[in-house]
């Protein structure tokens, strides 16, 4: 990992605790100084300070040091059946406030731009991709899946989890992480 995306990490988690570099030196006795090294990439917080400052930033040690990504150690299995769930759940938003919401709308222009990607137009006409996106984003995070959920959902002997398995997980990380900064500064243009 390179010190310069974990010290993104460390300032965009520090900012979504609304703490300013200042206060988060004072909680960790050091100087605000020291703080902005970690956040230009420039140095590592010292091995004796990240406890404290995973404790204060509501994060674990390990996605310090990984930026935000989860360890590929410790793998945690992705629920691939839950997928569809998640996908129904988002059109019951659009049935129950309204397709003319900002709840609705504000998330569908959200998701598309983040994923550059006319998100709605897929919802409606080709579920399957969005299926196989959030699949393969758990991935890139560090989750497992197994091949007889995939075969369930997508009832085809094995083919798209060996689609899914094959996927270029790099290039994906990297756009994974492009969006997810690119999240985090909408986000921060909103408050």
């Amino acid at each position: 990992m390179e010190i310069k995306e974990i010290g993104s990490f460390i300032k965009i988690t520090r900012k979504s605790k609304k703490l300013t570099q200042q206060e988060l030196a004072e909680n960790l006795c050091i100087t605000p100084q020291a703080v902005s090294r970690w956040e230009k990439g420039e140095s590592l917080p010292d091995t004796l300070l990240l406890l404290d400052l995973a404790n204060i930033l509501g994060v674990s040690v390990d996605q310090i040091l990984n930026a935000g990504y989860k360890s590929s150690n410790k793998k945690a299995k992705f629920n691939v059946l839950d997928v569809p769930l998640g996908f129904k759940n988002i059109k019951e938003i659009k049935e129950y406030f309204g397709e003319d919401s900002l709840f609705y709308l504000g998330m569908i222009h959200g998701i598309s731009e983040l994923m550059n990607f006319d998100f709605e137009k897929l919802l409606a006409e080709n579920i399957n991709i969005l299926y196989k996106e959030v699949i393969i984003q758990a991935l890139n995070r560090g989750y497992y899946i197994e091949k007889e959920e995939v075969e369930l959902l997508f009832k085809d002997n094995y083919k798209t989890y060996n689609y899914l398995m094959s996927y270029d997980t790099d290039y994906h990380k990297e756009i994974y992480g492009i969006n997810l900064k690119r999240f985090y500064e909408l986000r921060k243009d909103y408050k």
